[in-house]
């Protein structure tokens, strides 16, 4: 889940995506955004209609980082 609520940010599990950020632009989200890495879910790719942006390589590789260390602590 994506939100603009970056206020709410839970440190050691969500990601806040600042339009400074390098990755930013490829994203095509349009606001600073809060990646919501406990709400993670699986959609089939058959509902959506179109595609704004794409998650960079890195991106992805912080959220990973962030649910391991939330599944497994320490």
């Amino acid at each position: 889940m994506i939100s603009t609520q970056i206020r709410r940010q839970i440190e050691d599990l969500e990601i806040v995506l600042r339009s400074s950020d390098p990755a930013f632009s490829a994203t095509g989200l349009k606001k600073d955004s809060l990646i919501r890495s406990s709400r993670i879910a699986i959609v089939d790719e058959a509902i959506f209609e179109g595609k704004i942006g794409s998650n960079p390589q890195e991106l992805f590789a912080a959220v990973r980082t962030k649910l391991a260390g939330w599944i497994a602590p320490g």
